[in-house]
């Protein structure tokens, strides 16, 4: 998984699973995963991104 913060483009998110997840504080979680297209130094990439559906809007 990578930060898409750092992206120069990000296109086409589509949602793909769900992942279970331990945090720091050992509770559990379940994640949505999404694949995405970005353009990253100039190059199209698909990638998969970690966020909250509230993020993509």
């Amino acid at each position: 998984m990578i930060d898409l913060s750092n992206t120069q483009e990000c296109f086409f998110v589509q949602f793909v699973f769900d992942m279970y997840a331990n945090l720091a504080d050992n509770s559990n979680v379940i994640l949505p995963v999404h694949q995405a297209k970005i353009i990253w130094n100039g190059e199209e990439r698909e990638v998969n991104d970690l966020r909250q559906e509230s993020d993509l809007y």
